[in-house]
């Protein structure tokens, strides 16, 4: 009796398996080497390894801008806020770059390509969702203005008032900054060569937090105004808050302060040994560390 292996095909989402058709007699060993053998070479590609997959972008350099510097491509921003398939980041080197804790990616700034494809300094910050493959232009301008101006040229920066986060403060243009996130998922970014806010261009030491969701940015610790130590009358003990809009709550007990604890209104008497302890919130703050006076 003669046995043979038959033509078939299996396709598993964008996998699939293409065997040719034998016609051999095969005694059972042989049956049984082909099958070995059949599942060694129609492994789907996706399987593979150390591969590079191009996810988006062009696979174009482009033309030179105005100031006849290198090449790139304009960025095509979209609604603000908004991600979808057609924007992308225009091209540029020395960019801020973040991964958060939800796995989205995070750019921001660098020397490149703005909306009208003018090169300068960027302010722009970008997310990407992986499992859309979509960006979102979130903050900053799609525009560097630099068409009129010489280089070095960027976006100035708008600094608002200290730690107090508000909508139209930015960052100015800027590339090679250092960066971070930290626990509560906000983004970091120091300094870096850029625009001040008065659209001077020079190495800067400023120091942003970006809150990717209200309520990351933790309120400043409470400080008091006396130190610890021994003293030999009673002391009046004043908590303060720089954290705008701030509400500090204590304990006297060395136990740890919540929303629940004693709030804080005016000068604290001490007339024994005590340990004091205080949190701050604020809206748009996540709570403070606890602060200790003893």
């Amino acid at each position: 009796m003669k046995n043979s292996v038959n033509l078939f095909s299996f396709r598993a989402g964008s996998a699939a398996w293409n065997c040719r058709a034998v016609k051999t007699p095969l005694s059972r060993l042989a049956r049984f080497a082909a099958l070995i053998l059949f599942c060694c070479l129609c492994v789907p590609a996706r399987a593979q390894s150390n591969e590079w997959a191009w996810m988006g972008g062009s696979s174009a350099i482009g033309a030179k801008n105005h100031f006849g510097h290198y090449a790139g491509k304009p960025g095509i921003y979209g609604k603000l806020g908004t991600a979808a398939p057609g924007n992308v980041p225009g091209s540029r080197a020395g960019a801020a770059s973040w991964a958060d804790r939800n796995g989205h990616f995070w750019l921001f700034g660098g020397d490149g390509y703005d909306a009208d494809g003018i090169e300068g300094y960027l302010n722009d910050l970008w997310e990407f969702t992986p499992s859309t493959g979509e960006w979102a232009w979130t903050s900053g301008s799609a525009n560097t203005n630099c068409q009129s101006r010489p280089a070095p040229c960027g976006s100035p920066g708008v600094y608002g008032t200290l730690r107090v986060p508000a909508e139209e403060s930015v960052p100015g243009g800027r590339f090679s900054s250092s960066n971070w996130t930290d626990h509560n998922g906000n983004l970091w970014l120091l300094g870096g060569g850029g625009i001040d806010g008065n659209s001077t261009f020079g190495l800067l030491n400023d120091l942003w937090a970006f809150q990717a969701a209200a309520g990351d940015l933790p309120a400043m610790n409470p400080s008091f105004d006396a130190s610890p130590g021994i003293y030999t009358s009673a002391q009046i003990v004043k908590i303060a808050d720089s954290t705008p809009g701030a509400t500090i709550n204590y304990t006297l007990d060395g136990s740890t302060p919540s929303n629940k604890s004693s709030k804080y209104a005016a000068a604290i008497l001490v007339g024994k040994t005590t340990t004091i302890k205080a949190m701050a919130q604020a809206a748009n703050y996540a709570e403070s560390a606890v602060a200790a006076a003893a």
